[in-house]
């Protein structure tokens, strides 16, 4: 519900697209007939894995992708901070980081590296100059000065 509004005021309707952790792609019908190209980037293989790399080292170029997904994958980064680096690289001015994080949940696998408050929001994605953290499963919204690209966030929380 939350991704449903977020995509619904996304501009444009030739949009280039990364899914990080893009295995499943849960939520790449809801960008309908608006998607120009789709890469999915995971660091495990499967039928709809276009790239396999860590979104900590991401294999494309500055200013790319005018949409990156990423939800329930920064809890695995060894470095969350670098891999919201390369979100903001390969975000162009203007784009929009669309993430959702692990806050007070449990964890599942013992895999997982971490859980976010606000303050570590905040220190993962310092490329991104402000960031509003509404809590109570709002989205949250870090707008750049600089060159406009927006994340949006939700925090999971058990309960």
């Amino acid at each position: 519900m939350i991704f449903d509004s977020w995509i619904n005021r996304l501009a444009g309707d030739a949009l280039k697209i990364l899914d990080i952790g893009g295995r499943y792609q849960p939520y790449r019908r809801l960008f309908g007939d608006r998607v120009a190209r789709y890469i999915a980037c995971d660091i495990l293989s499967s039928d709809l894995v276009d790239v396999m790399a860590s979104g900590e080292c991401l294999p494309f170029a500055a200013d790319t992708f005018d949409v990156v997904i990423s939800t329930q994958v920064f809890e695995y980064f060894q470095n969350p901070a670098k891999a919201g680096a390369e979100v903001y690289r390969v975000l162009k001015p203007g784009g929009v980081l669309l993430m959702s994080v692990a806050s007070l949940a449990p964890r599942f696998v013992d895999e997982e590296c971490w859980r976010f408050n606000k303050g570590g929001i905040r220190a993962t994605l310092s490329s991104f100059s402000s960031i509003d953290n509404p809590g109570n499963n709002q989205p949250c919204r870090a707008d750049t000065v600089d060159e406009s690209r927006t994340a949006l966030f939700h925090s999971l929380r058990a309960g």
